[in-house]
């Protein structure tokens, strides 16, 4: 018999299972699916070892539960039917749930299946666009009583058609005003009436909007005065300000955009900032005006600099050393003592290099980066770093990397 320690140090192992994204390369995606992730087989081999195996596996192998859609065919309410007819002493263990919802009538039994998952921490209902009213209705409303009930931390709203009744979202949001911490949409439904009052989210840290094509102003619903963390992509030319209703505790900002839209001024003190572009060439003359700006260089602490670059030609677009050379000079005049920077060039690709050629495109990136970012390597923290994706779970396939001595991963 195997200790218990050694038992459990094996379990966790094949519980880390790797991610479809991985949030120290990129920030965040459109939808978030950071947290989703797929079974482990030898996870629920170890389960039928024995009874005592199976205990200790069932938390790790229904933590994390992707009940959605994949085609016409496929019956979205059929594991909802498992569960809670067949299996309801397995929804206690189910902390994070992702829901794909394609407008299907919803079965008599829904509301009372939803109450089962009492430990419910992360919720992400994804599909809702289109979708008639009176036939969400049931399910939106049995989603709302179970939350009202629990304690759900972190919520994602991705793809709600919102244009012309959102009242399902404001219901939800609702639900969950007072424990939510962590909350992600597409947009913010507008305020349509003077007399709607705004939703007091207290609980929230983190918000992230996805799509921002009206002003923020006019999305003022909610009410957080405690957030700490706004990131949001803008994808129109608008001038647009940052929110009125952005508390003065705010000190993370995350900003996906490129030289065609026009950031947002910032006048607060930022403790973090991260910035996501989509060009070597276009984006970085026009980031450099906009950095050489900002009022609070002095007072950041983190920098975060994302660019990503998609190609379905040959030769690879991989950056010269003028494009090393624009950054350097970029980040170079603001670079301070308690500043540290982070830069990462990302690189995706239709087809899979042969091995020699990703050794070679390693060995000379790396050799680019330590020649050019040489003043900025020993002026303090810093890490810059080339990434090459391939495929549709963006699998990185090279990693060229140069760091500081004293570069300390940010959390």
């Amino acid at each position: 018999m195997l200790p218990l320690e050694l038992i459990i140090n094996v379990l966790e192992f094949l519980d880390e299972c790797p991610l479809l994204y991985s949030a120290d390369e990129w920030e965040y995606e459109v939808p978030n699916l950071s947290k989703w992730r797929c079974g482990s087989p030898s996870l629920a081999s170890c389960s039928l070892v024995c009874r005592g195996w199976n205990d200790l596996c069932r938390p790790r192998i229904f933590r994390t539960i992707d009940l959605k859609r994949k085609t016409d065919q496929d019956m979205p309410f059929l594991p909802f039917e498992f569960l809670h007819f067949t299996a309801p002493h397995l929804c206690k263990y189910i902390l994070e749930l992702r829901i794909s919802y394609c407008g299907d009538s919803v079965p008599a039994w829904m509301d009372a299946c939803l109450s089962r998952f009492i430990n419910l921490r992360e919720l992400e209902l994804y599909g809702w666009a289109g979708t008639r009213r009176e036939i969400a209705a049931p399910i939106t409303e049995g989603i709302a009583s179970l939350l009202s009930s629990i304690n759900l931390e972190r919520l994602v709203l991705s793809f709600w058609d919102e244009d012309e009744d959102d009242s399902d979202m404001l219901l939800i949001l609702s639900a969950c005003s007072g424990t939510i911490e962590d909350l992600s949409m597409d947009t913010l439904p507008p305020k349509r009436s003077v007399d709607l009052s705004a939703i007091p989210l207290q609980a929230l840290r983190r918000l992230e909007l996805n799509v921002c094509s009206l002003p923020f102003d006019e999305m003022s619903t909610i009410v957080c005065p405690n957030l700490n963390a706004f990131a949001f992509n803008l994808h129109e030319d608008y001038a647009f300000e940052l929110p009125s209703w952005l508390p003065a505790s705010i000190s993370e900002l995350s900003i996906r955009a490129s030289s065609t839209t026009r950031l947002p001024q910032i006048k607060q003190p930022l403790h973090r900032l991260t910035l996501q572009l989509e060009s070597y060439d276009s984006d970085t003359p026009w980031l450099s005006e906009y950095i050489n700006h900002l009022p609070f260089l002095d007072e950041l602490r983190e920098l975060i600099i994302n660019i990503g670059v998609h190609s379905e030609e040959t030769p690879l677009p991989l950056p010269d050393f003028v494009h090393y050379e624009a950054l350097h000079h970029l980040l170079q005049p603001i670079k301070h003592s308690k500043l540290a920077i982070q830069i990462t060039l990302h690189v995706w690709i239709p087809k899979h290099p042969e091995a020699d050629e990703l050794d070679g495109i390693r060995l000379q990136e790396i050799e680019r980066m330590e020649g050019t970012y040489s003043p900025l390597l020993q002026g303090g923290s810093f890490l810059g770093r080339l990434l090459i994706v391939w495929g549709d779970e963006d699998r990185v396939v090279t990693r060229c990397e140069v760091r500081s001595a004293d570069w300390k991963a940010m959390p």
